[in-house]
C-alpha cells in the first residue's frame, strides 16, 4: 500500500477516487522535484542563501576549506583569525611588551646596516660647494656622523641602580618606586629577589602602573586586568629572584612590589635598570 492509501490492482475496476489519488500523488511529486536543489544550480543561484538557524550551520571545515572567498563586504559579529592569530580590531588592547623586543632588534639591525658612510660623504660634498667656513661646518657634520655611529651603542646603554636592600615588606603590604622617562629611556628592567618566611603561604608580585602626569596612575585592578604584573615563584623558606621588562610608553611608571602573604612578611632586594 502506498502512503496515499493506494493498493496494487489486477483486473479490478479503477474507481474515480483512486485515480484522483494517483493524480494528487503525481502533482506532489512534481512540486518536490521543482523545489529540489540541483548541483548545476549552485554555479548561478538566483537567490540568497540563508540558513534555517542562526549561528548553527558552518561553511567549510578546518580539514576541508574553500580555496577562495570573493565578496564585496564582510560582516563578522565576533573574531576573525588569520594563520591562527586573531586580527586586531579597533579599540582592542595592544600590549607593547608583546612586540617590544622584536621591534628593538630590528631597529638596531637597520641602524647597523644603514649606509651612514655614504650619507656622510654626500653631506661633505654639499658643504664643500658652499661659500662658508668649511672647517666649522665640517666639524659639525663630523659630530652628527659620530652620533649616528654611536646610536646602536646608545640604544643598548643601561643605567642600573639598587632601589631596596634587605627591605622587609609586612604581610599584605607593598613598597614602590616611580620612574620618570620623558623619552630618555625606552624600557625599565626590574629585578626582585625575595626571601620567604619558613611558614609563608604566598609569594611576591611585581606590578607596574602607568601615568601621564606623575599624579594619576592606573588603579592596581586595572593594571592587573591589562596584564601589567608578574609573580615570583614561591616556596616556603626559600629565595626566589625574577627580572621583568616594563616598556616605558608614558612619562611616568610606578612599580609596586607586593607581598601577597596575609600572615608573614618577606625580605626583598630590588634593582632597576633603565635602557635607552
Amino acid at each position: 500500500m502506498s502512503w496515499l492509501g493506494l493498493k496494487h490492482k489486477g483486473v479490478e475496476i479503477l474507481y474515480p477516487e483512486e485515480w484522483n489519488l494517483v493524480v494528487d500523488g503525481l502533482d506532489l511529486l512534481k512540486h518536490y522535484a521543482d523545489e529540489s536543489l540541483r548541483i548545476s544550480s549552485l554555479t548561478s543561484l538566483p537567490s540568497d542563501i540563508i540558513p534555517d538557524q542562526d549561528n548553527v550551520r558552518r561553511l567549510g571545515d578546518p580539514s576541508r576549506s574553500w580555496s577562495e572567498v570573493n565578496a564585496y563586504y564582510g560582516y563578522f559579529r565576533e573574531e576573525v583569525y588569520v594563520k591562527g592569530r586573531k586580527v586586531i580590531k579597533d579599540q582592542d588592547p595592544i600590549f607593547i611588551a608583546d612586540i617590544y623586543e622584536e621591534a628593538r632588534t630590528k631597529i638596531t639591525y637597520a641602524v647597523n646596516e644603514s649606509k651612514v658612510g655614504d650619507i656622510y660623504l654626500k653631506i661633505l660634498d654639499i658643504v664643500g660647494k658652499l661659500d662658508v667656513r668649511i672647517s666649522e661646518v665640517k666639524a659639525s657634520v663630523d659630530d652628527v656622523y659620530q652620533a649616528i655611529l654611536d646610536l646602536p651603542n646608545r640604544m643598548n646603554e643601561r643605567v642600573s641602580e639598587q632601589v631596596y636592600s634587605a627591605k622587609e615588606i609586612t604581610a599584605n603590604d607593598s613598597v614602590d618606586f616611580t620612574v620618570e622617562s620623558r623619552d630618555k629611556y625606552s624600557a625599565l628592567i626590574v629585578t626582585v629577589r625575595a626571601t620567604y618566611n619558613a611558614s609563608a603561604t604566598a609569594g611576591v608580585r611585581i606590578r607596574w602602573l602607568y601615568s601621564p602626569d606623575g599624579s594619576n596612575f592606573d588603579s592596581p585592578k586595572d593594571a592587573e586586568s591589562a596584564g601589567n604584573y608578574e609573580d615570583l615563584t614561591f616556596e616556603k623558606g626559600k629565595t626566589r629572584q625574577r627580572t621583568v621588562v616594563v616598556p616605558l610608553f608614558t612619562p611616568y611608571v610606578k612599580v609596586e612590589i607586593v607581598n601577597l602573604d596575609t600572615s608573614y612578611s618577606v625580605i626583598v632586594d630590588v634593582w632597576k635598570t633603565l635602557m635607552r
